[in-house]
This record gives structure tokens, sequence and C-alpha cells, in this order.
């Protein structure tokens, strides 16, 4: 696992870089606990009996903030898993979002967003590898570009 920050002055603001990320090395799946030659490698593969986990996977964010303004760019990538049994695989993804907020006053501070701004559709892995909408759901993002708002009253 990787979890490194970096911040710098750049003009009247700071800019802020982050990367984490997460290289799997091995995901043991255990069919029968008894016999462990039975057991085979999960990372970077995906079929009913392995979650999808590919063998790289990150977060890269960048922020900058200006006095009580703050914008905030992150990308999402998950790198390709191959459908056991098959000759195919799902490719490379990447999602983007962006945010922003302001702080009015100690006690408010407001924020707002678009998640997946480029719109892109979750991998098809059919019905026998899908959890939810054909898809790997809680891994890729199904919702597609959604919005969102956030607001913080502290007292």
């Amino acid at each position: 696992d990787v979890d490194t920050r970096y911040s710098m002055d750049v003009g009247e603001g700071t800019l802020g870089l982050s990367l984490i990320g997460s290289y799997n090395l091995e995901k043991t799946f255990k069919p029968l606990t008894a016999d462990p030659s039975q057991d085979y490698d999960c990372s970077g593969v995906v079929s009913v009996d392995c979650f999808a986990q590919p063998e790289w996977r990150h977060t890269f964010s960048t922020n900058h903030n200006i006095g009580d303004y703050s914008v905030i760019a992150r990308w999402r990538y998950y790198g390709e898993v191959d459908i056991e049994g098959t000759e195919d695989q799902i490719s490379a993804y990447s999602f983007f979002d962006l945010s922003g907020s302001y702080i009015f006053n100690e006690n408010l501070r407001i924020s707002a967003g678009v998640n997946n701004v480029l719109d892109k559709e979750p991998p098809l892995v059919g019905s026998a590898l899908a959890t939810n909408a054909n898809t790997v759901a809680g891994f890729y993002d199904t919702l597609g570009r959604y919005l969102f708002t956030n607001v913080t009253l502290t007292f």
C-alpha cells in the first residue's frame, strides 16, 4: 500500500497532491479450509468465487485552497481484471470527480461537486458474475454521473 501526500504554496493559496494506492500481491480463495491444495489466487481475477480485485488500484487527488475556497479533483483508477475461465478481461477503468467548498464562517461550510464527471459506464460482466445491474457493484461506479451538495453547520 502507498499513501503519500505533498503540498506547496502556489500564489496566494496551497496546492496539495495525494496518492493512495494498493498493489495486491495475493488474494487467496479457500474453497475447502481442510484442503489447502484447493486454494487459488484471486488477485487480478473475477469469477463466481472471486470478487473483482485488480492487482493495482489508486486514488489520486489534487486540491487547491485559497482562503475560504477549496477545489478538489480526484482520479479513481482500477487496473484490468481477468475473467476466470475465459480469454476476456475487464479493461482498466478510470473515474474522475470534481468538488469545491466555501467556508462562510466558523459555523457554516457548503460543498458541492460531481462524481464520475465523464459519466463512464461500469463494465458489464453478465449475470453470473454480476452483483447488481449486470456489473460488479460495490467496486465500479454503478450510479453514473451524480451531483451532490453538503452543508455543514456547527455550533
